[in-house]
């Protein structure tokens, strides 16, 4: 057997050789002091603010920005802290964002770090109630970081975001979004999706998952009484009758089916948890989903029975899940969509499905709330001009199709409209409450993601990679180990094959093996290798084929011998 393989290996060797407030008040000067250290600038309009740790996570993301066109600066919270005076860290990178958001033209600002690292800030929309941690009286807020000629906490008291004692502008100087993760390659994997999304221009971008609950039924009876029918389905049908159907979307449907008086409206599937992730892993654009919901799951809500009087008691109702954080090992995609949640706590913790579903790739935006979402305080929703929460997820939604605006632009600006044209009685019964749902609305909406994602890019990416198949070389490979150099590649056995690509701007989206033009196998991320072991024998072509996030492509080919039988 030893000869017969030596005068094998003799032979092969040889052949190888060839809104204005109710209160109408003014906007107060900046009460903390702070010496400018910024004095000059080439500018920059789009800023990152993060931690030493994650510097060199988000270099490819830096990298893709300045290619769209953008001037990007990343900043520091060390730096930060060494150069500006603020009561804690948060006024800190406020009074930066002052000092330079002129004279640097600055416009976005992305926040790289979870809330732990980076914190939001606080706010007491009630100044009569302070109740840290109460969802109902407080809500954690990156707004602060984005108006900065309002008065945050015009008396002093260090609770800031009072109505009538505070005096917020409410209009941006700056956008604002954060990716809420402070490990570093969950970071580096966020980047890469969020220029997966923005460099793609497939047709999956205008699929739209709708997913909408009953929020509340005729004479239910909560805290502030009777209330009407509010069924999330009618938000839906508004942004696809206005928005999504006019921009050529394609929708898919998904409404309460089940229980006494489920939703009038048609639909394609009836809405649970099995229906919602089976649709999502399709591939969607954009996810818009209303009902109850808790930091880690949103649910349906179902009227279950009834004992005769036609009221919906509490006995009566369930809360059912449809979609739950840890939903997202099978939502784990590599360009997952733009959600926006609209019901309430959705990112009440710094731990939450906002920032699951960011870090595990169940969405590449995440836009919820921080409190309770009050969809509107007279009890009801019919439709956009009835204000409340379900207002601004229109309107989001308005200005980042119809207007073709970034995510921050739309979140924002559909929040400047709420707080011009909406309201809630603030005098008279439940006082305290109706001012609080007012603001906690503006508060508590806040965006996980890129502030300039948007569903549209105006330039792409159009280099190909670069791909090398790294293994085999020209040896002689037995049972998949190298043994000497060789003209060619000879392999006796099975073989480890084994590719280097790059791509400098949207990274590499997978690796394709074929051989003599077949494919064999497809390797999504590092290491990109195949195991080739199947009975042939004589001379092939083996290939691998390397694709960029952007569709470009770049082929490798190799010319072997191979024996494995």
């Amino acid at each position: 057997m030893a000869k017969y393989i030596d005068g094998l290996i003799c032979i092969l060797i040889g052949v190888g050789l060839l809104i204005p407030m109710v209160t109408g008040g003014v906007v107060l000067s900046q009460k903390s002091s702070f010496t400018p250290v910024v004095s000059s600038c080439d500018g920059y309009d789009y800023v990152i603010v993060t931690t030493t740790d994650l510097e060199n996570s988000i270099t490819h993301l830096k990298e893709w920005k300045e290619f769209l066109g953008y001037s990007v600066k990343v900043v520091t919270i060390s730096w930060i802290s060494s150069n500006y005076q603020g009561a804690d860290m948060q006024e800190k990178i406020r009074n930066f964002l002052i000092d330079t958001y002129e004279e640097w033209g600055i416009h976005y600002v992305l926040i790289v770090g979870s809330r732990n690292s980076i914190p939001m800030r606080d706010c007491y929309p009630d100044p009569a109630t302070h109740k840290n941690n109460d969802p109902y009286f407080m809500a954690a807020t990156d707004y602060y970081y984005a108006d900065l000629t309002g008065d945050w906490d015009s008396d002093g008291d260090g609770y800031f975001g009072e109505y009538s004692e505070d005096n917020m502008d409410f209009h941006p100087e700056v956008y604002v979004g954060r990716i809420p993760s402070d490990d570093p390659d969950k970071v580096e994997e966020i980047c890469q999706r969020i220029i997966g999304f923005e460099s793609s221009s497939g047709p999956w971008k205008k699929n739209a998952l709708l997913l909408g609950a009953v929020v509340s039924y005729e004479n239910e009876v909560r805290s502030l009484g009777a209330m009407h029918r509010t069924d999330g389905a009618t938000l839906m049908e508004e942004c696809w009758n206005d928005i999504l159907k006019p921009n050529d979307f394609t929708p898919t449907k998904m409404y309460e089916k089940e229980g006494i008086r489920p939703s009038e409206y048609p639909c394609d599937y009836p809405l649970n948890e099995s229906n919602v992730l089976s649709e999502w892993r399709k591939g969607y654009g954009i996810v818009n989903m209303l009902g109850h919901s808790a930091p880690a799951a949103v649910y349906r809500h179902v009227w279950i029975s009834d004992d005769g009087d036609e009221i919906p008691e509490i006995t009566e109702l369930r809360d059912i899940r449809f979609l739950d954080e840890r939903d997202v090992s099978e939502l784990c995609l590599k360009k997952p969509p733009i959600v926006f949640s609209g019901g309430c706590v959705q990112l009440y913790t710094s731990r939450n499905m906002g920032r699951t579903f960011i870090e595990d790739g169940g969405a590449v935006a995440f836009i919820g709330s921080t409190a309770i979402s009050w969809y509107n305080i007279t009890k009801k929703w019919d439709d956009r001009r009835d204000g409340g929460s379900l207002s601004i997820d229109y309107y989001f939604f308005h200005y980042l199709i119809n207007e073709n605006q970034k995510c921050a632009d739309a979140l924002y600006n559909a929040k400047v409209y709420y707080y011009e044209h909406f309201g809630f009685p603030l005098t008279g019964e439940n006082q305290s409450i109706k001012i609080s749902a007012f603001y906690q609305n503006l508060y508590g909406f806040n965006l996980y993601g890129d502030p300039s994602l948007g569903l549209t890019t105006d330039k792409t990416d159009t280099d190909p990679p670069t791909v090398t198949i790294e293994k085999p070389g020209k040896y002689l490979y037995i049972s998949d180990r190298e043994i000497i150099p060789t003209g060619t590649a000879i392999i006796l056995g099975n073989i480890t094959v084994s590719v280097s690509a790059a791509d400098n701007l949207t990274g590499i989206d997978g690796i394709e093996f074929y051989v003599d033009d077949e494919l064999k196998a497809t390797v999504e991320g590092e290491p990109y290798e195949w195991l080739w072991d199947e009975r042939i024998m004589g001379r092939h072509t083996l290939k691998a084929v390397a694709y960029d996030n952007a569709g470009n492509t770049a082929a490798a080919e190799q010319r072997v011998w191979i024996i494995n039988i």
